[in-house]
């Protein structure tokens, strides 16, 4: 993964925004130019929890200019912090264990389904014995 380049930054925010390739360009005030790392260090980020290997940690889905951009496109479950300070860092530097999928599990200790078992008794009957084992 990388960070975009400020002229994929700009073709990206003009798809989200719905812009034309039609229309022209706004000018740009060449008077004051922000800093490229200012300019990169700026705006929200909408922060994701995903799952690598066998933990939890956040990610930053987007990024934008304002805070109401970015709450209008955050979900529930994601997180909205200012972008490079201490909260988004932490956020990536928090891992919490995630319990092992059945794909990590050996296949001997999968449970098979009973002759005349529905799925919903099955998977009730599989929980239950997660349940158990993580205790």
């Amino acid at each position: 993964m990388r960070s975009l380049t400020a002229e994929e930054e700009s073709e990206f925010q003009s798809v989200i925004r719905g812009d034309s390739a039609d229309k022209p360009a706004p000018a740009l005030d060449t008077t004051v130019q922000p800093s490229a790392e200012a300019s990169r260090d700026s705006g929200y980020a909408v922060m994701t929890r995903i799952r690598v290997g066998d933990h939890w940690t956040w990610a930053t889905w987007m990024r934008f200019e304002t805070y109401p951009e970015a709450v209008a496109c955050a979900r529930e479950s994601n997180k909205v912090v200012r972008f490079r300070t201490p909260e988004w860092t932490a956020l990536f530097q928090t891992a919490e264990p995630a319990s092992p999928s059945v794909r990590d599990m050996p296949h001997e200790n999968l449970p098979l389904r009973g002759e005349g078992e529905t799925l919903l008794e099955f998977v009730l009957r599989f929980l239950a014995s997660q349940t158990q084992e993580q205790h």
